[in-house]
């Protein structure tokens, strides 16, 4: 079952492009992960500082086994220093029996 990982990111002041930058290069590690579907970056339009990470998953365990690399590790602790508030990871799933893809940009329902 696919899953969606949120990350919610909330930067010190003035460090936001900086983490968007380790965040690029985690999504090149992802990209060569099994199970990495695709992500985006957004960022907050009331708070520059607060930025979302959303990433697919074709299973739970195949972010999980990502989260866990010795590469990924080494990011996450980058990122720490750049953050005024403890990370937050969301995962979530589909709440319809069907799911759909945006990523492919064709909706199949809405």
């Amino acid at each position: 079952m696919n899953r969606m990982i949120l990350l919610e990111l909330q930067t010190r002041p003035d460090e936001a492009d900086k983490l968007l930058s380790l965040m690029r290069s985690v999504r090149a590690l992802a990209v060569q992960h099994p199970g990495y579907e695709g992500g985006t970056f957004w960022r907050s339009t009331e708070d520059p500082n607060k930025l979302v990470v959303v990433t697919h998953w074709r299973t739970l365990d195949g972010w999980e086994t990502f989260k866990k690399t010795p590469a990924m590790t080494e990011v996450l602790s980058s990122i720490s220093p750049l953050l005024s508030q403890p990370l937050v990871e969301r995962q979530l799933t589909s709440a319809e029996n069907d799911t759909f893809t945006f990523l492919q940009g064709r909706p199949k329902r809405w």
